[in-house]
């Protein structure tokens, strides 16, 4: 049997962006928990496989044949193929992309009613204009979380920016385009707090819904909606659990002081803007010697995560 056939087509996109460690993937399983969603894993190959040339002439056949040696792709850890008659079905890039998420639908999560491709990674922040030109319906939701809380998250991972100044400026510099985006297409783009989604779930998700113009369903509160690829389940392991209040200022327990007097000296402005209560009113900027504290500890840090990744 064609299960093809059996599925929806997939019709539109959401494109949830931000910060990364902001909480993009924990919204992508709320949002990827409703009957007409599915949610993939990140797949950053969708603006690195870009054909600049589609305008011209669009070759679904060597396209994909590219997405398939992307990592980003192979960690989707799916078997998706196409007949020569699929092929042809298909006009353009866009369409590539929606099918590749209907089959991958097909073999994971079996939701013969989604329709709506649901998609996280927190780079899309810098690709609206792209996107919107893939998907000129699509819906953008841009999440907003304390930046103390996404300096605490990046202690317990090997990548990412180190050091309260460089991780503070790479938090404004995400808020930014989130702004401008929002500021320039208004019907388009919602903002949420990472925070209003814990504390009140129910009601920021019936706003996310609203926006997007779906029916809110209550299975959503799960955030069951994604299937943590293997690799990333080490960074991710909230997911699929229901949203916990406590999680919210964690950040003070896991953050020196320092660190988050150092923080604040550089977004002070900033988290008064979002209404984010600061620990310091007067604060002092970082001096030379503990940049180099610093780098140390985050380079001993990230050894010790490296060593413990390789001992399991």
């Amino acid at each position: 049997m064609n299960l093809s056939k059996t599925y929806r087509k997939m019709e539109n996109a959401i494109f949830i962006m931000g910060s990364a460690r902001s909480g993009t993937t924990f919204l992508g399983s709320l949002i990827g928990s409703h009957s007409e969603c599915v949610v993939t894993p990140e797949s950053h190959f969708k603006i690195h496989c870009y054909p600049p040339q589609e305008e011209v002439s669009f070759d679904p056949e060597k396209t994909f044949n590219t997405i398939k040696n992307i990592k980003k792709y192979k960690n989707w850890n799916t078997k998706i193929s196409f007949t020569a008659s699929e092929f042809d079905q298909i006009k353009n890039y866009s369409d590539l992309l929606l099918e590749i998420v209907k089959k991958y639908n097909i073999n994971k999560q079996h939701k013969k009613t989604a329709k709506i491709w649901v998609e996280h990674a927190p780079h899309n922040l810098e690709y609206v204009e792209l996107l919107k030109s893939l998907y000129p319906n699509a819906k953008f939701i841009h999440i907003i979380r304390d930046g103390r809380a996404i300096a605490a998250s990046y202690q317990n991972i090997t990548w990412g920016p180190r050091g309260m100044k460089n991780i503070a400026s790479h938090w404004l510099k995400s808020l930014a385009y989130g702004f401008a985006y929002e500021a320039k297409y208004p019907e388009d783009v919602l903002s949420v707090k990472y925070e209003d989604l814990l504390s009140d779930t129910k009601t920021t998700v019936k706003k996310i819904t609203d926006f997007i113009g779906l029916e809110y369903e209550n299975n959503m509160l799960q955030a069951n909606g994604l299937i943590v690829p293997e690799y990333t389940k080490h960074q991710h392991g909230l997911v699929g659990k229901k949203a916990d209040k406590a999680r919210i200022n964690a950040w003070e327990k896991t953050l020196t002081k320092r660190e988050i007097e150092l923080f604040e000296h550089e977004t002070k402005n900033m988290l008064d803007l979002l209404e984010y209560d600061r620990l310091f009113i007067e604060t002092k900027k970082e001096k030379r010697y503990e940049r180099i504290l610093f780098k140390i500890k985050y380079k001993y840090v990230r050894f010790m995560n490296k060593r413990k990744k390789h001992l399991k």
